[in-house]
């Protein structure tokens, strides 16, 4: 009887502690961002389909030169984005209506 109110006991602590792991994959994202150009990126915007304004840029300080990748955070919860990238050379592009949750890689 003991062990078997041990093995309810530590099933339920099991369960109860999923709903967090699954809460943590939804709000922490990240996207592999890999520059298939020519030109060093200088800043990465993305923002939810139907906002208004583009969010941080997800480089930071940092650059992303031709032929090189990085990790970025993205917010979580959403899946379907809009991207901005603006170049070293001035040129900027905008991806409309990205899912980023079914790419592996955001290449620009």
């Amino acid at each position: 009887m003991k062990n078997r109110l041990r093995v309810l006991a530590m099933a339920a602590i099991i369960a109860s502690s999923l709903p967090s792991f699954a809460l943590s994959e939804i709000y922490e994202c990240w996207i592999d961002v890999e520059n298939h150009s020519d030109v060093a990126v200088e800043e990465l915007h993305i923002k939810p389909i139907r906002a208004k304004r583009w969010g941080p840029d997800l480089l930071g300080s940092s650059y992303l030169d031709p032929g090189s990748e990085i990790m970025v955070e993205r917010p979580g919860g959403l899946c379907r984005f809009d991207v901005l990238i603006e170049y070293e050379d001035g040129r900027k592009k905008v991806i409309r209506d990205i899912n980023l949750c079914e790419e592996d890689a955001l290449k620009v």
